[in-house]
């Protein structure tokens, strides 16, 4: 079981990025995939992020020819 803190994912721009922030749970691997058009989805940069029972964070570029879409996912 976790507490609701631990599933909370936090932006904040910073500079030329959006940083996504969260608690990185040890044992988890996080993804984050993007689309140009919601139908084909390619992994964001290095792929799978392993969680560390800390804080993580991941910058993402932002600007007007950096549009797209993305999604966060977490598997065990």
């Amino acid at each position: 079981m976790l507490n609701s803190e631990a599933l909370t994912l936090t932006s904040q721009k910073q500079g030329p990025n959006l940083v996504l922030g969260w608690y990185g749970i040890n044992g988890v691997s996080y993804q984050l995939v993007y689309s140009s058009d919601l139908v084909h989805w390619l992994p964001f940069d290095s792929g799978l992020l392993l969680g560390t029972n800390g804080p993580m964070t991941l910058p993402l570029p932002i600007g007007p020819d950096k549009a797209k879409f993305f999604r966060f996912s977490a598997s065990q």
